[in-house]
């Protein structure tokens, strides 16, 4: 199994507070500040499961554009998620980003489907207008994913006023595991090295994207952030810019 290592420099990092949700701000406590002048080292191990073979993989770039230059090849909406392996997540209602490159697309419609009974999860989004992250949480109403299932996630992308047969769809795989309850209580920067080391790539992303969001200007979050999508096979996607 391939190992990917990220080093992260606390000294560079901020107290939460920029953007970031309370359960994640909790995280920032006496023991973060204490190891401000500490070296992390973050091993990212990928999952032994492959992704299903009708997926179309977080990397794909087929139909998903509403491009623009009509002769361009560049994807307009990407999903964050794993190219070559199974997705993981210890959330019961994961939290989902796409990256948008200058799409034209209106809206997103998520569907999350249980691959044993076939229920589905379905739900528009709307999308900002700049290009960069965007956020897809699952809301409360959305049921819990269950622990050791696997999960189907698509993305339709909305190119017109409503959803057409023919709007290109993007798709990957997500599992629930579990893990200890004490990972939640953590320090930010060392849940993102719990969930790294664990193969748990859907909160590593999540929550190292948080932590660098609260410090822009370091460059150890930068390399960290790039390296997390070296790992997924998005060495590509790289964006600037996080939509609320």
């Amino acid at each position: 199994m391939k190992k990917h290592t990220l080093k992260l420099t606390a000294l560079l990092l901020l107290p939460f507070g920029l953007g970031a949700s309370p359960a994640i701000a909790g995280t920032a406590t006496a023991a973060t500040q204490g190891a401000l002048q500490e070296e992390f080292t973050l091993q990212f191990y990928p999952p032994d499961e492959g992704l299903p073979h009708d997926t179309t993989g977080g990397a794909s770039r087929d139909g998903g554009n509403c491009a623009v230059d009509p002769n361009t090849l560049e994807a307009g909406v990407t999903l964050l998620a794993p190219a070559e392996y199974l997705g993981l997540t210890a959330s019961a209602r994961p939290e989902f980003l796409v990256n948008l490159d200058n799409t034209q697309a209106q809206r997103l419609f998520l569907s999350v489907q249980d691959t044993e009974t076939g229920a589905q999860y379905q739900a528009y989004y709307p999308l900002p207008s700049q290009s960069g992250l965007a956020h897809l949480p699952l809301p409360e109403a959305a049921p819990d994913l269950e622990v050791g299932q696997t999960y189907r996630w698509s993305l339709a992308i909305v190119c017109g006023q409503r959803l057409r047969p023919d709007d290109p769809v993007l798709t990957s795989y997500v599992k629930r595991v579990e893990v200890s309850p004490e990972v939640a209580q953590l320090p930010a920067l060392e849940q993102v090295v719990a969930y790294a080391e664990s193969g748990i790539w859907y909160d590593s992303l999540l929550l190292l994207n948080q932590v660098r969001q609260a410090d822009q200007s370091s460059d150890a979050l930068a390399r960290a952030w790039e390296s997390l999508l070296v790992a997924g096979g998005l060495s590509d996607i790289n964006p600037d810019v996080t939509n609320p």
